[in-house]
């Protein structure tokens, strides 16, 4: 898996709609806004999270550590990643990224209860996978919808293909996903799982 160029999976559209987007004059002036917002405050996500969820480290959650271990060599993902248990009744996983730091990584206590070691990599693979390909860069929806005093700084038109590259980048990043998961079967469960939200095979 390590000789493996994870970024060869990730989807054309999501490539191709992430470059010309990154290039659009109202994304920047978008980026830009929420850059001066979240600016001097810390990052509000992860102070939240400190105030809501568990931080784990590698005593409290081997399993999560060791997941973890085999996922980043093999999408090669170096960024120093902190992990949060959310109290949720539901599988859920996400990503997200201060102005510095370390990736924010967040999973809920039922996905960490019901999910298999390889399912678990299949789940870490997939919010790695938005690190590597760069999908934080360009934050949703808040690109979309941010606005000054004359509304929305993003048109019509480019709101409606941030939401299209979105869908483009979860492909990319449900590729990522099996490389972490190492077993086929494994991965689909897991896919149907968080697509699904059942637990019964």
């Amino acid at each position: 898996m390590a000789d493996l160029d994870a970024r060869g999976v990730q989807a054309r559209r999501d490539r191709a709609l992430r470059e010309e987007l990154a290039a659009d004059r109202g994304v920047k002036k978008a980026l830009e806004k929420f850059e001066h917002r979240a600016s001097g405050y810390g990052f509000r996500h992860r102070r939240s999270l400190l105030a809501e969820a568990i931080r784990l480290n590698k005593r409290m959650a081997p399993a999560v550590s060791e997941a973890l271990a085999d996922c980043r060599p093999a999408l090669g993902v170096d960024t120093p990643v902190e992990v949060s248990l959310v109290p949720k009744p539901v599988y859920a996983a996400f990503l997200s990224r201060g102005r510095s730091g370390p990736l924010i990584l967040g999973l809920s206590s039922r996905l960490l209860e019901e999910f298999t070691p390889a399912e678990l990599r299949f789940v870490l693979g997939h919010e790695l996978g938005h690190a590597l390909f760069d999908h934080l860069g360009i934050p949703m929806p808040v690109t979309a919808t941010i606005e000054d005093i004359g509304g929305t700084l993003v048109s019509r038109p480019v709101q409606l293909r941030l939401f299209v590259w979105c869908r483009a980048a979860e492909v990319s990043a449900d590729r990522a996903g099996p490389l972490c998961a190492g077993d086929p079967e494994a991965a689909a469960t897991a896919f149907f799982k968080m697509s699904g939200g059942l637990s019964r095979p």
